[in-house]
């Protein structure tokens, strides 16, 4: 998504404020598309636990220079799970292309995806807005 984010605004540079591009980014958010993308899935199953243990190993290896690099921890008796993001895909393009004053605008979207499918993101820091890493920590959410 964050591809086509900075796609559009190099389209339009001159059209495609920060406030037009915040109203695009919501408008995703909100869409029937995203919501049915993420429709039956949940936060805390053991598939979406298994994919991100195997997906923050993989990472560690760092085979893909523009991949993302980060832990993760989880506890399912509460339930709630710890993603902390070292290194972020979406802020590596960002700064290929010149363009990371969009990049925290585009870390509203974790917001969405996280509660569409059951839970509730917490967060201090991202890297899209100049932190040492983000800091996700995921809780139930009210569905």
């Amino acid at each position: 998504m964050a591809c086509y984010g900075y796609s559009y605004y190099k389209a339009d540079p001159e059209h495609i404020t920060l406030e037009v591009f915040d109203g695009m980014i919501d408008a995703l958010c909100k869409s029937e598309m995203m919501k049915r993308f993420y429709q039956g899935k949940n936060c805390f199953d053991r598939k979406e636990i298994d994919r991100y243990v195997r997906g923050a190993e993989r990472s560690r290896k760092r085979e893909y220079p523009m991949d993302w690099v980060f832990d993760f921890s989880y506890d399912l008796s509460v339930p709630e799970y710890f993603v902390t993001h070292r290194e972020c895909g979406v802020c590596k393009i960002g700064q290929q292309e010149n363009l990371m004053f969009l990049t925290p605008h585009m870390c509203v979207m974790d917001y969405p995806t996280i509660e569409y499918k059951g839970g509730k993101l917490l967060r201090t820091k991202t890297l899209g807005a100049g932190g040492d890493c983000c800091d996700f920590h995921v809780v139930r959410g009210d569905r």
